[in-house]
């Protein structure tokens, strides 16, 4: 069952042959709430193998694995 008010994230584009990475974040909070957390949205950077997610002074590295098949 979905809230009356809920939205559901969708990413559209069109996208050149080959590798592509899509990054995307979610909040899920009160109405005021999700206005002053967006006011600082996190920062992201692809860098050669991971995805660094910047925000509030903090940095977390993920790392981008790929099964070997799949490459």
């Amino acid at each position: 069952m979905l809230h009356p008010r809920t939205v559901i994230p969708v990413l559209l584009g069109d996208h050149p042959p080959g590798e592509v990475v899509l990054v995307t974040a979610v909040l899920g909070s009160s109405a005021q709430r999700a206005r002053d957390a967006w006011t600082h949205a996190p920062r992201v950077e692809l860098t050669d193998g991971a995805v660094l997610v910047r925000h509030e002074g903090l940095t977390r590295r993920l790392p981008l694995t790929f099964p070997q098949d799949a490459r």
